[in-house]
């Protein structure tokens, strides 16, 4: 939920470590957690698009009948 749930633990012995989020995550949860990483050392970050998306969505008809 966020960066308070980071637990050292699991990070113990690891050098490389992965974060994902999704679409509706927000950004402060995101860089709370890198945040909270580069507290216990040295940390580089590599963002990584792994896929991009172009969706979009019109609007339901009672709301384009509105407007």
């Amino acid at each position: 939920s966020d960066a308070a749930e980071l637990q050292v633990d699991w990070l113990a012995g690891q050098q490389c470590v992965g974060l994902t989020s999704g679409a509706s995550t927000p950004e402060a949860l995101v860089s709370g957690v890198l945040e909270r990483l580069c507290g216990l050392g040295p940390v580089a970050v590599e963002e990584l698009a792994t896929a991009t998306e172009h969706l979009t969505f019109p609007l339901p008809a009672d709301l384009r009948r509105a407007s």
